[in-house]
């Protein structure tokens, strides 16, 4: 747009821009576009704090075992903004810190209930495999880096996917690694 004062002066204001942004425009003689769209947000740049929680964030969503995908996906966030700070390209906004934080901690939360509900049980009720089958398909788990961690113990993800649709018959042993396995991802994406 063609540089005006009166518009300039109010979007300076608006924005809260400093006043050299005005001999910027008016040398230039436009102001940029941005400022005219219904709905443009000013970014703001991340405090100290803000950018402790985001590489929390990107190591949470940099563990093979978080679909990070499915994350941005359910918060409304592009997936190449994602890859972008995982790749220390750019900064999450305050906004997207907080959508992330919050997605995370929900399914983290749903995790830990279901985990601390049976952990020390030596026998599972029927209620109980439901409850551990229900997190295994969380969107935001990928389960076979989960699940087949340590193959050395004989294909534990087929022995899951063999058993886990058969509930009442499903193995108590296996249910106790799945848990496990559970209780080492709560660590791993402690934030």
């Amino acid at each position: 747009m063609k540089f005006e004062e009166a518009i300039a002066m109010q979007i300076i204001e608006r924005y809260n821009l400093s006043h050299i942004t005005f001999r910027v425009w008016r040398t230039r003689g436009n102001i940029p576009k941005k400022y005219l769209i219904p709905g443009f947000k000013k970014r703001t740049p991340l405090v100290k704090i803000d950018m402790v929680v985001q590489e929390r964030i990107i190591n949470v969503l940099s563990n093979n075992k978080v679909n990070a995908k499915k994350i941005a996906e359910i918060t409304g966030i592009p997936y190449q903004t994602v890859i972008d700070a995982i790749l220390r390209r750019q900064n999450f906004s305050k906004e997207q810190l907080v959508l992330l934080r919050s997605e995370i901690q929900k399914a983290r939360i749903k995790i830990k209930k279901t985990v601390e509900a049976i952990e020390n049980k030596k026998v599972f009720s029927d209620s109980d495999k439901l409850k551990i089958k229900d997190i295994t398909c969380m969107p935001q788990i990928i389960l076979q880096p989960l699940l087949d961690f340590d193959r050395t113990e004989g294909g534990m993800i087929a022995d899951w996917r063999r058993n886990r649709n058969n509930s009442p018959n499903s193995n108590d042993e296996l249910l106790r690694k799945v848990v496990d396995r559970f209780v080492v991802f709560l660590i791993e994406t402690t934030m």
